[in-house]
């Protein structure tokens, strides 16, 4: 009930009129056991090189991957699905075009989980950089971390067929979509609807990076549910949906002083006068704290602006100031409004 086996690939080169690929020896060692219901995968590629010239204007563009892997293991399939992690990572990259500094991305990652429990099936995924640097200056740990919880197995398989199907009605994808009938459509908010009966939970878990001073960090967690049987317009719909909502913000001001003189040192001006760039980081990060504040979204909390955000029962929590909804839609379309945000 299991076959093991490896594949391995022989170093290859590639030439053309618009330059070169160069791709070294590679492996995959693989698992398939208990009758198909684990598979286990382990890949490695050491490099790839490219040395291309840009079509527009002939300008040289050098890339190069190094440490590139592969790993998956799952077991446990039912319903097409499986438990346990799978990712993809590489150790760098780095970017040259033309006499522009070379971009270099350290310790990226895309990491993927999938697991069952009494509530339903969890299933996640984590976008990862350890350092992005250019021209001296480097973004550390981004991360954007999503996942979906408590959801029924049964009525994710069924959405997930219907959809395939409907992809497979036409030559292309994008035709199929164009082209979807209202039964079609119908049929996949029927599947939607039964899986929100299940009360999911949809998560933006983590969205962050560094810089050399300071963080940003954002959470999302909102609980949903089947809509209201009296929820008759778009609005209501999507309201009664919502059975609960958490937000956390926080952006360090030495983060938006950073990101500032960033932004500010690509301008003449002040790409050759430090002290110009100083004084512009400074006038930049005083605007938006005061932008931020003013409008009622943040706090804050020595040199922290941070923001909470709560739903539930029909009331929300604002930075510990408690309002009913149709009193938050107010603020918010007040303080865009306020804010330029709509135009006039």
């Amino acid at each position: 009930g299991s076959q093991q086996g490896a594949l391995r690939s022989a170093p290859l080169n590639l030439e053309s009129e618009d330059g070169t690929v160069r791709v070294a020896a590679g492996t995959v060692n693989f698992e398939v056991a208990d009758e198909t219901t684990t598979v286990r995968l382990e890949g490695q590629l050491p490099e790839i090189d490219m040395n291309l010239q840009r079509r527009d204007d002939g300008k040289p563009v050098q890339v190069k991957l190094s440490g590139i892997g592969m790993t998956v293991d799952k077991h446990d399939y039912v319903n097409g699905f499986g438990q346990g992690p799978s990712a993809i990572t590489l150790e760098r990259m780095e970017i040259q075009t033309d006499d522009n500094p070379a971009v270099v991305i350290k310790n990226a990652s895309i990491e993927e989980a999938s697991s069952r429990s009494s509530d339903g099936f969890d299933q996640s995924i984590a976008y990862r950089v350890g350092e992005v640097g250019a021209n001296g200056r480097s973004i550390r740990n981004l991360t954007l971390a999503l996942s979906l919880r408590n959801l029924d197995e049964g009525s994710l398989k069924a959405l997930v067929e219907s959809y395939k199907q409907i992809l497979d009605s036409a030559a292309t994808p994008q035709e199929a979509l164009d082209n979807i009938t209202d039964a079609q459509q119908q049929e996949l908010q029927a599947l939607a609807l039964q899986l929100l009966e299940h009360k999911p939970t949809v998560a933006l878990d983590e969205f962050g990076f560094e810089t050399a001073n300071g963080a940003a960090r954002l959470s999302v967690v909102a609980d949903l549910q089947g809509p209201s049987a009296e929820a008759f317009t778009p609005d209501a719909m999507i309201i009664s949906m919502l059975a609960s909502l958490k937000a956390e913000a926080g952006i360090d001001k030495a983060l938006v002083r950073d990101v500032a003189s960033l932004i500010a040192q690509r301008e003449p001006q002040y790409s050759a006068d430090p002290a110009a760039l100083q004084q512009q980081a400074d006038l930049t990060t005083e605007l938006f704290s005061g932008m931020a504040l003013g409008a009622g979204w943040f706090q804050l909390q020595g040199d922290r602006l941070v923001s909470s955000l709560h739903y539930a029962d029909n009331k929300v929590t604002l930075n510990g100031q408690d309002m009913t909804v149709q009193e938050f839609i107010g603020f918010a379309f007040g303080s865009v409004l306020g804010a330029g945000l709509l135009g006039q």
